[in-house]
Parts: C-alpha cells; sequence; structure tokens
C-alpha cells in the first residue's frame, strides 16, 4: 500500500513540476492585505501544492497522534480486563482498581465519566 502511495506522491509532483516549468507567466496576487503584482504562475503553484502537503501533514499527524492515544488507552483497558479475568478464574477475590478500568462504554468510563459507578451498576444488574 505504502508503494502505491509513494507511486502516485511522485506521479503528482512530477505534474506539479511539469506544470510549473511551462507556466512561467507572472500574474498580479492579492489576498487580505497582502498585494504582489508579478508573481509566477509556477511559483505560485508550487506555493499552494507546499502548504497543502504541509496541512495534510499536521492533520495527518494530529490523526496519528489520536490513534496512538486511543491504542494506549485500549491497551490498559485490555490489561485490567485480563486482571480481572485471572481473578475470576482463580476464584481469588477481585482487583478493584482492575474492576474500576475494566471496558465500561469503550473508554474505560461510565457516562458521567466515573469508571466505578459503572462497576458498581454492572455488579449490582449482575447479583
Amino acid at each position: 500500500m505504502l508503494q502505491v502511495v509513494l507511486f502516485f506522491a511522485l506521479l503528482f509532483a512530477v505534474a506539479i513540476g511539469a506544470f510549473a516549468v511551462q507556466n512561467t507567466t507572472p500574474v498580479a496576487v492579492a489576498f487580505l492585505v497582502w498585494r504582489a503584482d508579478a508573481v509566477a504562475t509556477s511559483v505560485l503553484v508550487l506555493i499552494a501544492a507546499a502548504l497543502g502537503g504541509g496541512v495534510a501533514l499536521l492533520l495527518g499527524g494530529a490523526r496519528e497522534v489520536q490513534l496512538r492515544l486511543r491504542l494506549r488507552a485500549q491497551a490498559h483497558e485490555l490489561a485490567a480486563a485480563y486482571r480481572r479475568l485471572h481473578a475470576i478464574e482463580a476464584g481469588g477475590p477481585v482487583d478493584a482498581s482492575a474492576a474500576a478500568t475494566a471496558v465500561v462504554d469503550g473508554r474505560g468510563a461510565a457516562p458521567n465519566g466515573r469508571a466505578s459507578d459503572a462497576v458498581a451498576s454492572r455488579e449490582e444488574s449482575s447479583g
């Protein structure tokens, strides 16, 4: 999959380069209070492509951080669930901290944000 993405990125870069070489006509550019009278069209296209790439990089990085945080939280929830499962299988007392962090609504917390309330209500309904 990565090779396909890199191929299309290279193809896009070649197309931008070809466009830049063919379009060197100077144009006037105005943006809010900024004004430039003679900027080559190719420079504008290269700047737009670079800004688009930067925005994509920032959004992709933010999504990557979000997914890593979610993965870390789910790993903690899974570990707590395994601890609770092993305690139940061993017939010993269930560790309250493991029960409090067990998966309740997918985030390890009750709708009100307190995991202990969700665990208590779940234990009441099962008992």
